[in-house]
C-alpha cells in the first residue's frame, strides 16, 4: 500500500511481523545501548529493568523496522 505520498505504508501488525527477526538479531546491541544511556539513573534494579523494557521494545522494533528498508540489509534480515 502507498499512501498519497506514494511512500509505502503497511499495518503496525504487518511492520512489526517484518520487523521481528530484524528486532532478534539487533536487540542486544539496542538494549545495551537504551542501558548505557540509563545508566546514570539511580533506581532499583526492578525500576531499571521496567525502565529499559518500556523504552527497549519499541525501539528495537523500530530499529528493527529501520534495517529492513535497508536495500542491502533487507535481502538478509
Amino acid at each position: 500500500d502507498r499512501d498519497v505520498t506514494g511512500v509505502q505504508t503497511c499495518a503496525l501488525p504487518i511492520c512489526a511481523g517484518r520487523a521481528s527477526y530484524a528486532t532478534y538479531v539487533l536487540h542486544p546491541l539496542v538494549l545495551t545501548a537504551v542501558m548505557v544511556v540509563f545508566a546514570s539513573l539511580t533506581l532499583a534494579p526492578e525500576l531499571m529493568f521496567l525502565v529499559v523494557a518500556v523504552v527497549g521494545v519499541p525501539v528495537c522494533f523500530v530499529a528493527g523496522y529501520a534495517a529492513t528498508r535497508v536495500p542491502g540489509i533487507s535481502k538478509v534480515l
